[in-house]
């Protein structure tokens, strides 16, 4: 802690030294709201992380992606297991995952979450982060926020090669076509690693998988696009004497018509389909988990004035499950929601209701209120945002069948619900950066947790845990001298979970976290150094039994990103990861990657 007062003040004095003059950052447009805004406009705290930050950092996964994001935790058993990620926290059960604006969540695993080992970046033009309550927008899960995975063509045609640390290599091969208002971009990746020893057992764990897709967009006419994104990755990944061996699929489709100019017509389709099987040596035992989602919604935008824009909207979900212990598994969604955006000079409000109807336990209804406040002579932007959200129950809790263990899901489950508040500014010191504080807090009621039914005589589902979880966010960004910037993070978060006798600290969460980065161009590149500080987190030692609590240790970790541009087709890069060799682990008995190093190459043309 005393480091960061250090840090930061560092950062109050760069605030004030004298910087060269520059352009100041253009708005981002944020598509996730449905009614594509400005950033400043929406009200919600949104992080925008674009096609250029991606290749800055040249990660390998979403999950690399997301550890870079202000305010974001991250927690995982190794390369190619289970991840974890927490927005205001809350764990990622209570987050929906978007690609193009199509649930990808996967209805097979025991809280309908995802994997998120089997999405890619094959193509992604942006990843939109919106913060906060978001279930009067799309639904259950939206609870912390909405991450949304938004591919786009280039036309260009790409090779890119990579070696590393643990025997690492990556190739993807892309080929674009462009013919007048059309671009079209076929890809394939292959990866494959060695591993490291992640359980200190003298094995290392292997993982590869290949990935192949296209994305698609065309402008049929002056008042009809539409835009298409396949991708499928297969692979496989080993684990405490085990192997997992998967399969997905993800296919949209994202159809614009412009009836008026004031009028837009927006339709978009789409299914996530993923197979896991599981081979256990030790007891020679083979298990599956499949699930699939169908997904299509039908929206109408429509200006009314220039004050007040609405979108009514009806979408249709299906979700299935199919594992070793139970077959087609199915719950259905029907949902009706009505969002609306006005705007009042300096004033910003976006509004949403949204009613759900779902084929095991009835109807829920949502909704949202955000706003933001611009007081043009100071740059002074205030956000606020409040909303009702929920988390319905997956298929595996209400149907789940696990006679070996004597455990079996309850058809009666109610959703789980949730308030959250988001209050904060954020200001712009000049044309030299901008900095922002924001205060969050959530109550969860109704929350799912596991007990034994004495009546039934086995073990099951049910309703009655309670959450509350607060804490606050800031942010800095300096431009400095010499073509230089300073970004710098810190999020606080308490959140504790009653489980009838007492109240327990969120697993596997820091309650002190901070970012930091400093990013030099140069005449033909970019370095970029990094830091990460988790605090001390709770976590449980599941290898006894009863399990034991233990204190996971704060740790910090250095990084740094060296890419260099050698010509207008040819560049290449450098990757360091954990410079100090820090031995540490993000959950308890599963080691984190000591110091490594990846070098690529990439031709564009």
């Amino acid at each position: 802690m005393k480091n960061l007062l250090k840090i930061a003040s560092l950062i109050m004095i760069a605030s004030v030294t004298s910087i060269p003059s520059k352009a100041e950052t253009p708005s981002v447009i944020v598509e996730s709201t449905k009614i594509p805004l400005s950033e400043e406009k929406t009200g919600d705290n949104v992080i925008v992380i674009t096609k250029s930050d991606i290749e800055k950092w040249k990660v390998k996964s979403i999950e690399d992606v997301l550890k870079t994001a202000e305010g974001i935790a991250v927690s995982d058993n190794g390369w190619g297991e289970v991840s974890n990620i927490y927005i205001y926290g809350l764990d990622k059960k209570y987050i929906l995952f978007l690609i193009n604006g199509i649930p990808v969540n996967d209805p097979s695993t025991p809280d309908g979450t995802v994997d998120l080992s089997l999405l890619n970046l094959s193509d992604v033009e942006k990843i939109e982060i919106l913060k906060g309550p978001q279930s009067a927008l799309y639904g259950s899960q939206a609870v912390a926020g909405v991450i949304n995975i938004i591919t786009k063509p280039d036309g260009k045609n790409l090779i890119n090669l990579e070696y590393g640390s643990y025997n690492t290599k990556k190739g993807t091969v892309k080929v674009g076509f462009k013919k007048e208002n059309s671009l079209f971009d076929l890809f394939y990746t292959d990866f494959r690693t060695d591993g490291y020893d992640i359980k200190n057992d003298g094995d290392k764990e292997s993982s590869n998988y290949k990935d192949v897709g296209y994305t698609f967009s065309s402008l049929l006419n002056q008042n009809v696009k539409i835009e298409s994104y396949f991708n499928y990755k297969t692979g496989e990944s080993e684990y405490d004497n085990g192997l997992e061996k998967y399969h997905r699929l993800t296919a949209t489709f994202n159809g614009k018509y412009i009836l008026s100019p004031k009028t837009i017509t927006n339709i978009n389709l789409g299914t996530s389909q993923s197979q896991r099987n599981f081979t256990d040596y030790d007891s020679n035992s083979h298990t599956y988990y499949s699930g699939s989602t169908y997904y299509a919604d039908l929206s109408l935008k429509s200006k009314l004035s220039n004050f007040l824009t609405i979108m009514p909207s009806i979408s249709h979900r299906v979700d299935v499950a199919d594992t070793t212990n139970y077959s087609d598994k199915s719950q259905q969604t029907d949902s009706a929601s009505l969002n609306g955006y006005i705007k009042l000079k300096n004033l910003n409000i976006l509004a949403g209701i949204r009613k759900d109807h779902f084929s095991s336990f009835g109807t829920f209804t949502s909704y949202k209120l955000a706003g933001s406040y611009s007081v043009k002579p100071s740059k002074t932007l205030f956000k606020i945002q409040y909303g009702k959200s929920f988390k319905a129950p997956s298929i595996d809790q209400l149907y789940g069948e696990y006679p070996n263990w004597n455990f079996y899901g309850n058809p009666d489950l109610k959703p789980e619900k949730s308030r959250s508040l988001t209050a904060g500014l954020e200001q712009k010191l000049g044309k030299y950066g901008i900095a922002g504080i924001s205060y969050f807090k959530t109550k969860t009621t109704d929350v799912i947790t596991t007990t034994y039914d004495p009546v039934k005589g086995y073990l099951t589902y049910t309703n009655g845990k309670e959450g509350r979880t607060e804490g606050s966010e800031s942010f800095v960004m300096i431009k400095l001298p010499f073509n230089s910037k300073i970004k710098a993070s810190y999020t606080h978060t308490h959140s504790r979970w009653y489980d009838g006798t007492s109240w327990n600290p969120a697993l596997r969460l820091p309650e002190n976290m901070y970012k930091i980065s400093v990013t030099k161009n140069l005449n033909k590149g970019t370095i970029t150094f990094m830091a990460i500080h988790y605090g001390k987190r709770n976590d449980y030692d599941f290898s006894t039994w009863p399990a034991t609590q233990v204190t996971l240790p704060a740790f910090t970790i250095y990084n740094c990103y060296i890419s260099v541009k050698m010509n207008t087709h040819l560049s290449g890069y450098l990757k360091l990861f954990n410079l100090t060799d820090k031995n540490y682990q993000l959950a308890y008995g599963y080691n984190e990657p000591g110091r490594s190093i990846f070098a690529g190459i990439k031709l564009s043309f």
